[in-house]
């Protein structure tokens, strides 16, 4: 019987990922749990918007003492890629595909199965989370279908999620097949041209190759 999986919602690239993995680890997971609860209390409303487009202006400015030195340090040791306001889709994926985990000291420690992410690429721990979060079938999607306007894709990977998953509204499965575009893109499986989205040889070959890594 298939499993019913619940997938990561605000799916990250990996890149982003690993920035995440690099910042957090040996970091204490109360201070990170607390500057994280600091900013999302700022995060405004639809009638009151807040401007998170500028970390270097917001964190010094709406942060203080370790959780101002920690966004920071996130923000800047990640190239400017990463940023703190936006983390719940690689908490959520690291946590939940044990990349990351708590020691005995309630400190963030990368895992074993974390190293192996940094490691391997395209080794068999990234393909164990691709499988889990859909990134196989969407790219066997554009593959078969593509090239295409993101929509070409919909009905194919809407009846994954009915089917498959725990997400069946609307909103949410089209939310989820844009992230998941964007990794692909990201890692140089598929490409953008206007609006349509092909598949690359580097998509094809790491389509082919994953039943091996699957199997072992």
């Amino acid at each position: 019987m298939n499993e019913i999986k619940q997938l990561t919602d605000f799916f990250p690239t990996y890149r982003i990922v690993r920035h995440f993995l690099r910042g957090l680890d040996g970091v204490r997971n109360p201070l990170f749990r607390s500057t994280w609860s600091r900013i999302l209390k700022q995060r405004g409303t639809r009638q009151e918007p807040v401007d998170w487009s500028d970390p270097d202006a917001w964190i010094p400015g709406r942060l203080s003492g370790e959780g101002r030195a920690l966004a920071l340090r996130i923000w800047r040791e990640s190239k400017r890629e990463l940023t703190p306001r936006y983390v719940r889709g690689s908490w959520d994926l690291t946590t939940k595909h044990d990349l990351l985990t708590r020691d005995a000291q309630d400190n963030l420690r990368v895992t074993e199965r974390g190293q192996r992410f940094f490691a391997e690429p395209e080794g068999q721990i990234v393909a164990e989370i691709d499988t889990y979060e859909g990134i196989f079938t969407l790219l066997r999607v554009v593959a078969e279908r593509g090239p295409g306007k993101r929509g070409d894709f919909l009905p194919d990977w809407t009846a994954y999620c009915r089917t498959f998953t725990t997400w069946h509204a609307e909103t949410l499965i089209k939310s989820s097949l844009r992230f998941r575009m964007l990794n692909l893109i990201d890692r140089g499986y598929v490409i953008r041209l206007g609006q349509a989205y092909g598949t690359t040889d580097a998509g094809l070959s790491y389509l082919k190759a994953s039943a091996s890594l699957m199997s072992g």
